[in-house]
């Protein structure tokens, strides 16, 4: 990366190595030499010891002081590290003050600027647009004064969880390189497969001991629990927050999903594009935030790690949820978005839904899914549309780990949704009609006929729901095998 450019920025989610990236960019080019005596790059770098202007957004103190006055705070201690006087105003101009003023403290009269997090004073107010606009104008502020220090900079290096392209955070920066989805760069942070079986040999063999498992059963399980992420669809990696805690506690946990709650969900969970977030086809505009009121939530969820490339065909994108940790993690989360009572949300949890389910008790089934949506704030109910209904029933047998899909198309139409288990599929239509209007249009457009000799028992559930009530009030079933 060093040798190919100066202007870089890095996409990653939290807590998967861009910290620890950018303080180790910061010891290199600082000189430390010996911090990595006996380590591959000692030999290979050269040592310039040239001074490092080192931002975290965490510790700017926007939430207490005010972004710009964070900003300005911070600009002031960094003249002071570097034993230089600021004699600028405004923050743009300020910044690149510093940077060549510091460049001129070295000999080589050059100055390495990394910044990490760059877009946390934004996404932590996703859910107050107004103040999220408020600091990307002050950043398109800060960093408009950089392309005048072309000349300054041996390195320009920014980290974050997202790209705001359209909102023009960085406009000026027009010769900034985004290597979040380069293929040369996709393993730059998270641990690869090789790097995990030789660096964690000790600690799997350790870990199978305590399973009852051998080494290939053992890392097989790993794989299954915290592999799966990639941003080209060729190469994966490992979540590193995750392998490190499994090697510590020696115990398989959601450990990357618990540090987090996805605060956003709330007002992305009425979207139908949650319906089905295993298969979904996207493109390149999905990459791109644009504005920060009107975020896409797939484009969230990406953004944030809860879904990964699977794979890229041409222009388009394949996406969903990267491994067993994200996937067993995320749709509790999304129940409790929709239905914040966490006594009932423990109650569905605990098994008793999966239970009416498939011992075929359809009016203890559906009198539970009535008081998960009796525990839905109103506000969610959109202009009496179906699709929430459609949204509470997917979620809630999600939360069960249930194999649900909806949306499913076929060559006469789309199915509501479909879950399979091990005895039997289960085949829903809502309606707003009533049910025998949505049992009979899953006979006519043969829903069904793709499950028959799977051995077994399929079974059609016609549902009708009432927008005025907002609930589920009449069920027909018919066993078609």
């Amino acid at each position: 990366m060093v040798n190919s450019g100066t202007f870089f920025f890095l996409a990653r989610p939290r807590r998967f190595g861009k910290s620890l990236l950018v303080s180790t960019l910061k010891e290199l080019f600082s000189g430390s030499r010996s911090l990595f005596e006996g380590l591959w790059i000692e030999d290979k770098w050269e040592w310039k010891d040239l001074p490092v202007i080192h931002i975290s957004m965490n510790m700017v103190g926007y939430r207490d002081r005010g972004l710009e006055a964070g900003l300005h705070r911070m600009l002031d201690k960094q003249a002071e590290t570097h034993g230089v006087q600021l004699t600028e105003v405004g923050l743009g101009i300020r910044f690149a003050e510093l940077i060549e003023r510091v460049a001129h403290t070295s000999q080589r009269k050059r100055v390495v600027v990394l910044i990490d997090e760059y877009d946390k004073p934004i996404v932590d107010y996703l859910q107050e647009p107004a103040v999220a606009e408020a600091h990307r104008e002050i950043f398109k502020t800060f960093y408009g004064g950089v392309k005048e220090c072309d000349e300054w900079l041996e390195l320009f290096f920014i980290t974050g969880v997202s790209r705001f392209h359209k909102v023009s955070v960085f406009s000026d920066l027009n010769n900034l390189r985004d290597l979040s989805r380069e293929s040369r760069f996709a393993d730059l942070t998270g641990y690869s497969e090789i790097e995990v079986q030789e660096y964690f040999r000790d600690e799997i063999s350790a870990l199978s001991k305590v399973l009852g498992k051998s080494i290939q059963e053992t890392s097989s399980l790993i794989r299954e629990w915290y592999d799966g992420y990639s941003w080209d669809g060729r190469s994966f990696v490992y979540n590193p927050h995750s392998v490190l805690l499994l090697m510590t506690s020696q115990e398989f946990s959601n450990h990357w999903f618990s540090t987090g709650t996805p605060s956003f969900l709330r007002g992305a969970v009425t979207s139908d594009l949650l319906l089905e977030l295993d298969d979904l086809e996207v493109g390149e505009e999905l990459f791109e935030m644009s504005s920060v009121d009107l975020i896409s939530p797939i484009s969230l969820l990406f953004h944030a790690g809860y879904l990964t490339v699977k794979e890229k065909k041409g222009t388009s994108y394949r996406l969903g949820p990267p491994n067993r940790e994200v996937s067993d993690s995320l749709t509790p989360h999304l129940l409790g978005a929709l239905a914040p009572s966490y006594e009932m949300q423990a109650r569905w949890l605990g098994g008793e839904l999966r239970t009416s389910l498939t011992s075929r008790n359809f009016d203890e089934f559906f009198v539970q899914l009535n008081r998960l949506l009796s525990s839905v704030p109103y506000l969610l109910f959109a202009e009496g549309k179906e699709s929430l209904y459609h949204i509470v029933l997917h979620v809630a047998l999600r939360a069960m780990n249930l194999e649900t899909r909806s949306e499913v198309v076929s060559h006469r139409g789309r199915a509501d949704t479909i879950v399979v288990t091990e005895r039997e599929v289960f085949i829903f239509e809502l309606k707003k009609e009533k049910a025998e209007v949505a049992l009979e249009q899953i006979r006519a457009r043969g829903y069904a006929e793709q499950f028959v000799g799977a051995g077994k028992a399929v079974i059609l559930v016609g549902v009708e729901i009432d927008t005025e009530t907002r609930q589920f009030i009449r069920w027909k079933v018919e066993d078609f095998s």
